[in-house]
């Protein structure tokens, strides 16, 4: 769930019906598009560290 930032396009399209203001709806897909990037750094940091644990041969 954190590598592929689950969601994304749906938050998105849920966001562009959700508000009419174009403040808004810039905020929310700027807010989104964080959350997507935070989500996959973190994903990353997590596989990383659990390949690594494996190879102490």
């Amino acid at each position: 769930a954190l590598l592929a930032g689950i969601g994304f396009t749906m938050s998105l399209f849920v966001s562009s019906l959700a508000f009419t203001n174009s403040e808004q709806i810039q905020s929310s897909r700027f807010a989104i598009l964080i959350g997507s990037l935070l989500s996959a750094v973190t994903g990353k940091v997590i596989l990383y560290g659990s390949t690594r644990r494996g190879n102490y041969e």
